[in-house]
């Protein structure tokens, strides 16, 4: 434990030793030890992460007292281990938390590893933060500029990994939610607090469309936070930028909107500022209301000298002398170099008009001696705008580049879907003529089939048709048969009804068409010849309507509904192509 007081207490000395030594690999023990132990004594030889980690604390330490400094309102007493803070986070911290954001991607990373590193990153955003906030002390205004500019990158590329930021509705939503010191509310205000440095910055350097834009930025993350005091102030910051740009409209806007939510000291100051522009407007009594009802409830020195400026200013412009020089002395007692440059600036036309030409320089000499100091930052202020165009330049450099590898990427990813649905759709397509080889195959087959069924069902009904044709021509009649058409004219003659009818066996019909055909010279074998399609059932109308029997007496006849046998009769005309019984004798001449 007495290693680690000492390496403690000494931390700062041995920096740049403790900044080259980045490997977390434990060194060799020395003489008289055993894995890094000493033999005669119980105290620990620290490796390498112990005295990094010692570096680490002893920094956040000091960035934490400057935290504190900047709270209380006091000088940044140190102001050297802070810069050392940033020294040491740049050249060591931010390439190993690099390196532990590319290991986020391994499989075998941890939320533990991805805690660390968003901490080390905003640690190091506070150290350039608060270093700038040092560097403002000392009036180096564009280092304070360069420092609160690269607090700002490393935390939107921190608030850019954050999904939960992406629209100001979901920020809402999510700022609602916040807890007091979590780690998204610390993230949230302190992107406020570098906008809103970084507007300060701008407004004095009279940078007014830059402030306004900053300030802009500020509020947004302040809406967050749900704080109306912080909210209050911004939109006052807003309404001076404003006023001091000239636009009166929108100045009293934003000093309205501050008033509406903000606390008696913030009220106290914003009521001063709406009396300048209310007097400026011509509303002179309203004003100096305004000023005078607050003079006796101002703690503030600082304030109370800048309500005295204000009503010096106002008397000067309406010519009353006695009582704007009055109020114009007293605040030259401000520390505010801009109180006290319009004051002594007053007063020097005040003696000129009383030709005091003594007090005249006086004033004139304080004047001037603000002016040097103002002339001397006016290189700083042409080298702030510069150095926040090179910051915009290089933002959009990084902009185009992540755009140029999503593009990238996207460009990747397509053709790689393209190249997928080309290897799917050929494959498809190979199945598909497989499919379809096998399919013809099948048909062809199947087609081969049906053809030498159709073959083989033509045969048959050639061999029926034969069949039939020589069945009529091989028919004898028997002697003991009765003549069919005798009882058939005798059925015609009688006009025997419906009812008293039997049915035609099967050798009387048979018989029938032997003699139809044999009576009308081989009538029948002629039509079946030319129509093949014919049946044996055709035949037996056919030679019963030959004979002038109605279709009701031939469907009694052949033993069949009248339907079925006037469906026969229309199915016989259309393949003979007639339309009646008295068009069948006319077939063959």
């Amino acid at each position: 434990m007495v290693l680690l007081h000492i390496l403690l207490a000494f931390s700062c000395q041995l920096l740049a030793v403790s900044c080259q030594q980045t490997s977390c690999t434990v060194p060799e023990p020395v003489e008289g030890t055993t894995s890094g132990t000493s033999t005669s004594s119980a105290i620990s030889y620290p490796t390498t992460v112990d005295r990094c980690q010692l570096t680490v604390d002893y920094y956040e330490s000091q960035i934490r007292i400057a935290d504190s400094l900047y709270k209380n309102y006091l000088p940044q007493y140190n102001f050297e281990q802070v810069k050392a803070a940033v020294e040491f986070f740049d050249s060591v911290q931010l390439s190993a938390i690099s390196r532990q954001r590319r290991g986020l991607f391994d499989k075998k990373a941890t939320d533990e590893n991805m805690l660390i590193a968003e901490s080390r990153l905003l640690t190091a955003a506070k150290a350039h933060y608060y270093h700038a906030v040092g560097l403002t002390e000392r009036d180096d205004i564009v280092g304070a500029c360069e420092h609160y500019l690269t607090a700002l990158e490393i935390m939107e590329d921190l608030m850019a990994k954050d999904k939960r930021l992406k629209s100001k509705g979901k920020e809402k939503a999510h700022g609602s939610q916040l807890e007091a010191n979590g780690t998204d509310y610390e993230k949230i205000r302190f992107m406020s607090l570098i906008y809103t440095r970084l507007g300060h910055l701008f407004l004095n350097g009279n940078y007014c469309d830059l402030a306004i834009l900053k300030y802009k930025k500020a509020l947004r993350y302040v809406d967050i936070l749900e704080n109306n005091d912080y909210k209050s102030l911004m939109f006052k910051f807003i309404g001076n930028t404003y006023q001091l740009s000239n636009e009166p409209d929108s100045a009293l806007y934003y000093y309205n909107k501050s008033l509406e939510i903000g606390s008696l000291n913030n009220r106290i100051d914003i009521e001063k500022s709406i009396a300048k522009l209310l007097f400026e407007k011509g509303e002179k009594d309203t004003a100096y209301y305004l000023i005078k009802k607050h003079l006796n409830e101002i703690n503030d020195l600082e304030v109370r000298y800048s309500y005295y400026a204000t009503i010096g200013e106002m008397y000067y412009k309406e010519d009353k002398y006695d009582s704007a020089s009055y109020y114009l002395k007293l605040s030259l007692e401000s520390k505010n170099k801009h109180t006290v440059l319009s004051s002594s600036d007053y007063l020097s036309r005040i003696y000129e008009f009383y030709d005091d030409l003594d007090m005249k320089y006086y004033y004139d000499k304080i004047s001037i001696s603000i002016l040097k100091k103002e002339n001397n930052n006016s290189i700083n202020t042409a080298m702030l705008q510069s150095l926040y165009k090179d910051y915009c330049s290089q933002k959009n450099n990084r902009d185009k580049n992540k755009a140029t590898k999503l593009y990238l990427t996207y460009i990747i990813l397509g053709t790689l879907i393209v190249i997928i649905l080309i290897i799917t759709m050929l494959y498809l397509r190979y199945k598909y003529q497989k499919e379809e080889v096998k399919y013809k195959k099948e048909i062809s087959d199947k087609i081969l089939k049906l053809s030498e069924k159709e073959l083989e069902l033509n045969k048959i009904k050639e061999q029926s048709k034969r069949n039939i044709k020589q069945e009529i021509k091989d028919f004898r009649r028997s002697d003991n048969s009765k003549n069919i058409l005798s009882k058939i004219e005798y059925i015609k003659k009688r006009g025997l009804k419906i009812n008293n009818l039997t049915p035609l066996t099967e050798d009387e019909l048979m018989l029938l068409i032997y003699d139809v055909d044999t009576y009308m010279n081989n009538y029948l074998q002629k039509l079946l010849s030319k129509y093949p399609s014919l049946k044996k059932d055709d035949l037996y109308c056919i030679s019963l309507l030959l004979l002038d029997i109605s279709a009701p007496t031939i469907a009694v006849l052949l033993g069949k509904s009248y339907n079925a046998i006037w469906n026969r009769i229309t199915k016989i005309y259309s393949i003979l192509g007639i339309k009646s019984e008295l068009k069948l004798h006319s077939i063959f001449k």
